[in-house]
């Protein structure tokens, strides 16, 4: 399947601060890039797909119960007006690969994480409620596909993975391993994965004993102490507080999130900078 000229990827990160790069200064140890070309590579990511929006553009998401979608916020709102786009414009390709889904779903209904405003000049608190839960039309009732659970006890040093589709890559999933929560500064989380435009709402996946479980976002990126980050959105109790809006139990539990601590300083202490004025470009 083709991609169409005039339509434009989601971007994924703050407009000033994102570096274009595709590869965040990695070394042979760093992590790894691979496309799931194969159905054997594929298969065990398979609950991840892309999200289109009303033909503009897309983003990454992932099927946490056979009727949601996890995703990040900024990906439902128009990236010129800044208002929510309408549930009837949003379609995910479950699975997409080289031109094949295993399910194509329209939106029904989308629930937004409470204090998420996509008109805020505050990145940091706007990246720190990015977080929406798509509800579909229909049910995704393959039974290949296992939606992801939730997991809250990612720390700092932990070794995460990620699948997303991307700039330059869009038509097949990229599967991310190897990468590292470099900190947790303020309700945000660091990582070295190496996204780029498009991969927004991608699940920042820990690797566990019950396999792959969501423990953040993809939000954004950007340059922090002279390298290229990611920035991951927590999850709390949001994705249950999220069904709860939608009417609706969750599918499977969540762990109890853990005690982490006094965080580092806020983003823009870090930053040595304000944030504010620093408006992620989420749209055309």
């Amino acid at each position: 399947m083709s991609f169409p000229p005039m339509k434009r990827l989601l971007p994924f990160a703050l407009t000033l601060l994102l570096s274009l790069a595709a590869t965040v200064a990695s070394s042979q140890s760093g992590p790894v890039l691979k496309r799931l070309s194969s159905l054997e590579d594929a298969r065990p990511w398979q609950a991840i797909g892309r999200l289109e929006i009303g033909g503009s553009g897309f983003c990454s998401g992932a099927l946490i119960s056979r009727t949601h979608v996890l995703t990040a916020a900024h990906c439902v709102f128009d990236s010129t007006t800044r208002e929510p786009v309408p549930a009837s414009s949003l379609t995910f390709l479950v699975g997409l690969r080289d031109g094949g889904t295993i399910a194509t779903r329209r939106a029904r209904r989308v629930a937004v994480r409470e204090g998420y405003n996509a008109k805020s000049r505050n990145f940091e608190n706007r990246a720190a409620r990015d977080v929406a839960v798509i509800e579909l039309e229909y049910a995704v009732a393959d039974l290949a596909i296992t939606p992801l659970t939730v997991h809250r006890h990612l720390r700092k040093g932990q070794r995460v993975a990620v699948v997303s589709y991307g700039q330059g890559r869009e038509e097949a999933p990229s599967l991310q391993t190897g990468c590292q929560v470099l900190e947790h500064v303020g309700e945000l989380w660091l990582t070295d994965c190496d996204l780029t435009f498009g991969s927004s709402g991608a699940p920042i996946m820990a690797l566990t004993e019950h396999g792959a479980q969501v423990a953040s976002i993809v939000s954004g990126g950007m340059s922090w102490r002279g390298r290229d980050v990611s920035i991951g959105a927590p999850l709390d109790d949001s994705v249950e507080v999220l069904l709860a809006k939608l009417g609706v139990e969750a599918e499977a539990k969540s762990i109890a999130a853990p005690a982490f601590g006094a965080p580092v300083k806020s983003l823009g202490d870090q930053l040595g900078r304000e944030t504010s004025g620093r408006l992620p470009q989420i749209g055309n």
